[in-house]
């Protein structure tokens, strides 16, 4: 089994080509790895986040309603079947949908600031 120099030669070159092509490819490999690694990272904070950011927005909205139940179990535990009727008006008018309720609170209508200047007027004159 004589193997020629220039045979030998040949397939040295051949390896290193081989060699030097799946360093690359295996390169190419470890950064797509790296790539979705990094994205499947970020993709987790952005789902706890908007979770997060949906608690913020809404505790409010659950604080108050929290409030308002524990406001009306009292209510009805103190009080008489006609005050109990009341306390079940006053609940429901926390959730009234009328054109009355969608005026912003802390603003008053005009109606309401009338017999606040006519009480003003009458305090000044005297």
């Amino acid at each position: 089994m004589n193997v020629e120099p220039d045979d030998i030669e040949q397939i040295l070159i051949k390896t290193a080509r081989q060699t030097e092509e799946n360093n690359k490819i295996l390169r190419r490999m470890q950064r797509a790895q790296r790539t979705a690694a990094f994205m499947r990272f970020v993709q987790w904070i952005l789902i706890l986040g908007s979770f997060a950011a949906v608690y913020y927005l809404i505790q409010p909205f659950i604080a108050e309603i929290q409030v308002l139940t524990e406001s009306y179990r009292t209510m009805l535990d103190s009080g008489s079947d006609g005050v109990r009727y009341e306390a079940l008006e006053n609940f429901l008018d926390n959730f009234d949908l009328s054109e009355e309720a969608e005026q912003p609170q802390g603003e008053t209508s005009p109606e309401e600031l009338e017999p606040l200047e006519e009480g003003v007027d009458a305090e000044t004159t005297e």
